[in-house]
């Protein structure tokens, strides 16, 4: 078993070895999760188990060899200090929770051999500022990008036909924002709280905007939605302080809201 030169920069590295179910060190003996500083998993490994990481707060380097093809549920949660990550080629599915609360996180590459990105996966990655959603992702989880509150901008990839439920709640920082023509159903919450965010064009292909999925987007100014869409949920778009000071500028959605009872879902039309 070898570990990266790049693993080894440092004399005061605490080096670990995945072996499921436990971490191991240099050393030959267990490790405590408060002391894994760097991991190394070995490429033999194909799966990295549920709750692997778990709780690794210290943790700030990574290596993922070519040969895991799925990332388990929370196997990287509540790694605050991880900075830097790159998942291989190989890796297939991200499980729900697997990099939640990863604060320190700031830049993420996921790779074309994703289909399902997992329930809350990287919520709460609280400093990622860039993120790369590829073609071969079809299904954004619930919660998956909630509370990434410093990421400005995403183009979700025409592969995708849903968004989950809060996918992207809470992303306070987003102002650009594009939909594909792919993306049928925008889900509960899916947008909420995105107060950063100025115009979202909906395609023709949505026919369901669920309850709250744009609720407090307070910076809105520009909103297209489009005539496929034959459902509205409750407070859809309520409180977009901005849209909604001139109204007679915005009379053609006011009244197709108006269509599907507004008064359901709209405050302060």
């Amino acid at each position: 078993m070898t570990v990266s030169e790049s693993i080894l920069d440092s004399a005061k590295v605490q080096v670990v070895f995945y072996v499921k179910p436990a971490l191991e060190c240099a050393s030959g003996s267990r490790c405590k999760v408060e002391e894994v500083r760097d991991v190394c998993i070995p490429s033999t490994e194909t799966c990295i188990c549920p709750f692997a990481f778990t709780g690794c707060r210290c943790l700030l380097r990574l290596v993922i060899p070519e040969s895991v093809t799925a990332i388990g549920d929370s196997a990287f949660r509540d790694c605050s200090s991880l900075k830097g990550l790159t998942i291989p080629e190989s890796v297939t599915r991200i499980g729900d929770g697997a990099f939640a609360n990863c604060r320190s996180l700031t830049s993420l590459a996921i790779p074309e051999s994703v289909t399902r990105i997992g329930d809350g996966a990287f919520a709460n990655c609280s400093s990622l500022t860039s993120l790369t959603i590829p073609e071969s992702v079809t299904q954004i989880g619930e919660g998956a990008f909630r509370d990434c509150t410093s990421l400005t901008s995403l183009t979700i990839p025409e592969s995708v036909t849903q968004i989950g439920e809060a996918a992207f709640r809470d992303c306070s920082s987003l102002t650009t924002l594009i939909i594909p023509e792919s993306v049928t159903r925008i889900g509960h919450d899916a947008f909420a709280n995105c107060s950063s965010l100025t115009g979202v064009t909906i395609p023709e292909s949505v026919i369901y905007i669920g309850n709250s999925a744009f609720r407090d987007c307070t910076s809105l100014t520009s909103l297209t939605i489009p005539d496929s869409v034959t459902q509205i949920g409750n407070v859809a778009f309520a409180d977009r302080t901005s849209l909604t000071k001139d109204r007679e500028e915005h009379r053609g959605w006011l009244q197709l809201l108006d269509k599907f009872n507004a008064s359901k879902f709209c405050q302060a039309v």
